[in-house]
């Protein structure tokens, strides 16, 4: 082979191996492009949101509402009333307990006045001592703190109390001095109470 017929084939052989290489590298692009995955596009829009308008919560008020709104400002007119017995006393009326409970609830009324009220009003009726009298407002469904509200405000005389005390146990029954003393103090009333209300009897 000549000088010439050697170049030739020299110069062949490049192109052959260009041609393979560029091919080679055309392939590697498009299997990169095809393996990235396509992005989505974010939209910058707010997500809508389902379900968001409220719905009205304002109570349907009824001629049984107002109805109960009426008698319990009657009641409150004519008596004193805790608001668990003003509530009670509804409901024996017939209301409904949602009813009894919106006329409980939208009667303008100061349940500690309505405790002194009360208290004031069993004085009235009998003796008692400090302790009794917090239990029978207990026992008319006041709060504890209502009770021991108008204990405190009603400004009673504990003292006349156990001497009126002991002026009824006398008039129904014979007790020695130790006895009736210890009745009062049964009662509720303090030692120094206890002992004026046996003085003012023996």
């Amino acid at each position: 082979m000549n000088r010439l017929t050697r170049h030739a084939a020299v110069l062949s052989t490049t192109f052959l191996v260009a041609g393979f290489l560029l091919s080679c590298s055309a392939e590697d692009e498009r299997g990169s492009t095809a393996s990235t995955p396509a992005q989505t596009p974010v939209s910058s829009e707010p997500a809508s949101e389902i379900g968001t308008t409220p719905e009205s919560t304002e109570e349907s008020i009824t001629a049984g509402h107002q109805e109960a709104v009426d008698l319990a400002e009657k009641y409150l007119k004519d008596s004193e009333f805790s608001e668990s017995g003003l509530y009670g006393q509804l409901l024996y009326e017939g209301f409904a307990e949602e009813e009894a409970q919106y006329g409980v609830d939208n009667v303008a009324v100061d349940w500690d006045e309505q405790a002194l009220q009360s208290a004031a009003r069993l004085l009235d009726s009998s003796s008692y001592s400090e302790s009794t009298l917090y239990n029978r407002l207990i026992f008319e469904e006041y709060t504890p703190d209502q009770s021991q509200y108008a204990v405190d405000s009603v400004n009673a005389d504990w003292f006349g109390e156990a001497a009126e005390s002991a002026a009824g146990y006398m008039s129904f029954s014979a007790f020695s001095e130790s006895g009736l003393y210890d009745q009062l103090i049964y009662e509720g009333f303090t030692p120094e109470q206890a002992q004026h209300g046996v003085a003012s009897v023996m």
